[in-house]
């Protein structure tokens, strides 16, 4: 039920922007794409990419239409002003190099980053109390940031860059940011 609600969110975000080229960096197996453009999204450029070889080839068996690649967040192997919309969804919480990706989302961005990580402590707190990283309280045992609302923003606010939107969607955090 939360993840529902946190796509619908998402979603919901990506297609009131009306743009015409999207990027989702971290796409994973398409999952969120799948959901974009099932709710009637139609840009004219789709392009997911992701680390993982097996993510991309699952993803182009289900979303025939997406052009996907492989490429790391660190080092997108897209050109500069590259698309509208760029989507980054649990995916920072995973490196120590989150600098670099936020970096390169804005790189590869013309108009709008929508980035999505967990709201710390409440996503640990969640996973606690339904038994899940007990031993670690609750922390997510692949993930090596931790971020509240106020941190994210803080984090943000270091790269100069517009906050459109930054709202808590239990147990996640959803932020749009806009380009000059």
């Amino acid at each position: 039920m939360l993840v529902n609600h946190f796509i619908k969110t998402l979603v919901a975000k990506a297609n009131s922007l009306g743009v015409n080229s999207l990027l989702d960096v971290g796409c994973g197996e398409g999952f969120i794409l799948e959901r974009i453009i099932s709710s009637g999204f139609d840009p004219d450029c789709v392009c997911g990419v992701d680390i993982s070889k097996m993510a991309i080839n699952f993803a182009h068996k289900r979303l025939k239409e997406v052009d996907f690649k492989i490429s790391d967040a660190r080092s997108l192997v897209c050109k500069s002003n590259s698309y509208d919309l760029v989507l980054c969804n649990e995916v920072l919480e995973h490196t120590e190099e989150f600098e670099k990706i936020i970096k390169e989302l804005l790189r590869v961005s013309k108009q709008y980053v929508l980035i999505s990580v967990p709201w710390e402590p409440l996503f640990s707190y969640c996973n606690l109390f339904f038994g899940k990283n007990a031993t670690k309280l609750g922390r997510d045992t692949e993930h090596v940031n931790f971020w509240s609302k106020k941190s994210l923003a803080h984090l943000v606010a270091t790269f100069n860059i517009e906050v459109v939107f930054h709202k808590i969607v239990f147990p996640w955090q959803l932020l749009l940011l806009k380009l000059p």
